[in-house]
């Protein structure tokens, strides 16, 4: 029987690795799946051809996922049948919001740990 414990562990392990910031927690994606692998003989739970049957079942995981993605369309293409009217994200900021900078010093709330306005948050405030 393949070894889905190591071969889960594994491919948990790269994508930590691949997806990670810090070199600790790549180093951890990439020491994951060896140490479960060395735990599982160690402990006698599975041979090491079942070790290598679980990577194997791991990698044919990862092809059908890969293959059935579907593939991006260029940027600035139109949707499929040229529809109008189909809602668009909203374009991102450039920058993160400056309330200190945005806002008059009356708005704001003295001391509190809120950056943001206190006028936002004023029940009786019309828009």
């Amino acid at each position: 029987m393949p070894s889905l414990h190591a071969g889960f562990a594994v491919a948990v392990g790269a994508a930590v690795a691949v997806a990670a910031a810090g070199t600790l927690a790549r180093a951890a994606g990439v020491l994951w799946g060896a140490l479960v692998v060395l735990a599982v003989l160690a402990t006698g739970n599975h041979f090491v051809l079942d070790v290598l049957a679980g990577l194997v079942v791991a990698g044919a995981g990862l092809a059908v996922a890969v293959a059935g993605r579907p593939v991006a369309p260029a940027p600035g293409s139109r949707p499929a049948g040229g529809r109008r009217g189909v809602p668009q994200p909203p374009a991102a900021r450039t920058s993160a919001p400056n309330w200190a900078a945005d806002s008059p010093p009356s708005t704001r709330t003295r001391g509190s740990a809120s950056r943001e306005p206190a006028a936002i948050w004023d029940p009786g405030r019309v828009v």
